[in-house]
């Protein structure tokens, strides 16, 4: 009888053991098949408590983060005398080159004729929500004279595929699951593929069916939440930093270009909802005195050219959205009579 259960013992050991091999092992880190991974932390998202996730280059450069690295902070290359920026961006301010952060940098410095430094606090899929609680947590020191929120991608498109909450950030319905739960799909294949057809796991079908995904109300959070956390960000920019050189800093939002439709690149297969809903907020811009609509800026190129995807570009693309935001950010500074300031 003992032969026999520990017969019985051995071939279900073996058959575990193989069902690991060929699952996690083969399918999993050979294949890479399965859950996606880029809802898990890396050298892109750096935990920090409020913003949720910061990049590495933040990370590195604030002492109480786990990460700090004096001799590798960005604030190593500001100078006392220098107009301060604060960039604010997703992706759209990280990838692609040459950096728009860079490029703004050097034709703002040529503009004011004061040397300037641009900090970028851009995060990969960020939105303008984290943003807008990183100018709590993040400028006791710093005090920008000019904040610039660069947005308007993901918080519309986010929804429709990541966290269906508008302005929460894209994986916080997978980070709001339970740690054994992120093991099963992490490292799993096969409940991986159930998770990606069924979101038994993570729940997320029933979380969209809890708030009301794609109804009327869906709709008109997004476009809501736009409009009111920008409002936000710019009573904290204006009533809670010190200017050294304009008693307040100086708050501008742009409205930035991405492809709303292109024949096969549906976005989530939601173009048309895209497409609605960009235009419903690029309507009520005009209403606010702090908010541009950049959305053309790039007709003036081959798309083909410019566009990495839908919202990423690189080369000449960057260089005329620098100029641009340049030429507006000083104009914003002579019609307020802040030029002699300088």
């Amino acid at each position: 009888m003992r032969k026999k259960l520990n017969k019985i013992l051995g071939y279900c050991f073996q058959v575990i053991l193989w069902f690991i091999i060929i699952d996690v092992i083969i399918f999993r880190f050979c294949f890479h098949i399965g859950f996606p991974t880029h809802y898990e932390k890396d050298d892109y998202y750096i935990e920090a408590p409020y913003a949720m996730y910061v990049s590495k280059d933040i990370s590195k450069s604030y002492l109480y983060n786990r990460e700090y690295n004096k001799e590798e902070s960005i604030f190593n290359d500001l100078h006392e005398n220098d107009i301060k920026v604060a960039f604010f961006a997703g992706s759209t301010g990280i990838l692609g080159e040459p950096k728009l952060t860079k490029l703004i940098e050097k034709e703002l410095s040529e503009k004011l004729k004061r040397n300037v430094f641009v900090g970028n606090f851009s995060i990969l899929s960020g939105t303008s929500r984290q943003h807008m609680h990183m100018l709590l947590e993040y400028f006791k020191d710093f005090k920008p004279d000019i904040v610039i929120f660069y947005n308007g991608f993901n918080e519309i498109v986010v929804p429709f595929g990541e966290d269906p909450r508008p302005g929460y950030p894209y994986n916080q319905f997978y980070i709001e699951i339970p740690e054994w739960k992120k093991c099963l799909i992490k490292y799993s294949a096969i409940f991986g593929l159930i998770e990606e057809h069924y979101e038994i796991i993570t729940q997320r079908n029933k979380l969209r069916n809890q708030i009301g995904y794609m109804s009327a109300d869906w709709y008109d959070n997004i476009v809501f939440n736009y409009f009111d956390t920008l409002d936000k960000a710019k009573i904290i920019t204006e009533n809670t930093i010190k200017s050294r050189y304009f008693g307040k800093p100086i708050f501008v939002t742009f409205f930035q270009p991405f492809i709303e439709n292109r024949d096969g690149y549906d976005i989530y297969g939601r173009n048309s909802e895209v497409e609605n809903l960009t235009k419903e907020i690029r309507n009520k811009i005009p209403n606010y005195n702090y908010i541009y609509d950049l959305h053309e800026e790039y007709n003036q190129f081959n798309k083909e050219e410019i566009y990495d995807d839908v919202c990423h570009v690189h080369g000449k693309a960057h260089v005329a959205m620098a100029k641009k935001i340049a030429d507006l950010v000083y104009e914003e500074l002579k019609q307020r009579k802040l030029l002699n300031k300088i």
